[in-house]
């Protein structure tokens, strides 16, 4: 059942009636109790806006083109459905959306197959509500996240994926010196405001750039482009990904 937040759960808005939050939120979990403690949590921040709580795939799809978020929360298991499969849907048909899942899940070949359908962090459900909340707010900007202890088995098995795929020596030619410069930013953990500040161009500009890049590199998230770009010889071996969106 969707739970309309309106009623219980009002986000900032102006005199207008319209909000004003940046991080605007469906959360999707199976277990309603969860899944209400988190939208009250998250409720009480000045900057997110709580659209909606549901418990299936088919509710989260209508809420997110009803609703329009910027961000979901989704946990892997949904009961009969699959919370990657849901995803993979909602990046196919909102690709702007992020998509954040929230899970007791730690395997990291569940991870992989998340961040190749377009997924922006894997947060464990036992993740402290402030850090939470940080990568929320940085995936709404584009930042991706991974807890530390999955991130060198997650970029291991992204490396050896796309070394399988394309061979190591693919894709040399194919960037442009701003690409390489903004891949190798990505790589240092940076966002896109500060990679438009490292480059002296707009973030509108990086966001071109970056989309180009994923495009170029089959990748669907920063830190598969990474993966990707540390495969085929774009990326130092010795650049480790430092994701930024959390402390």
């Amino acid at each position: 059942m969707i739970v309309a937040p309106s009623a219980v759960l009002p986000g900032p808005a102006t005199a207008t009636g319209l909000s004003t939050a940046a991080v605007r939120v469906v959360v999707v979990d199976d277990q309603s109790l969860f899944a209400d403690a988190l939208a009250a949590r998250l409720a009480v921040e000045p900057d997110v806006e709580v659209l909606a709580t549901v418990t299936t795939a088919r509710e989260a799809r209508d809420a997110c083109k009803c609703l329009h978020p910027t961000v979901v929360t989704v946990d892997v298991q949904l009961g009969d459905d699959d919370g990657i499969a849901l995803g993979r849907t909602l990046h196919a048909e909102l690709p702007d959306l992020a998509v954040v899942y929230v899970t007791c899940e730690q395997d990291p070949t569940r991870v992989v197959e998340a961040v190749r359908t377009g997924a922006r962090a894997w947060v464990p459900k036992e993740t402290p509500s402030t850090q939470l909340l940080a990568v929320l707010r940085g995936a709404v900007i584009g930042e991706s996240w991974l807890p530390p202890r999955l991130l060198t088995a997650v970029l291991g098995q992204l490396t050896a994926a796309g070394h399988d795929r394309t061979g190591s020596g693919a894709g040399l030619n194919e960037l442009t010196e701003r690409e390489h410069q903004v891949l190798d930013l990505l790589a240092e953990g940076l966002d896109r405001g500060e990679i438009a500040a490292r480059l002296y161009v707009s973030a509108n500009t990086v966001r071109t750039h970056t989309r180009n890049l994923f495009g170029k590199l089959d990748a669907h998230s920063s830190l598969e482009a990474v993966a990707r770009g540390r495969d085929r010889g774009l990326v130092p071996a010795r650049a480790e990904y430092r994701p930024s969106a959390a402390p």
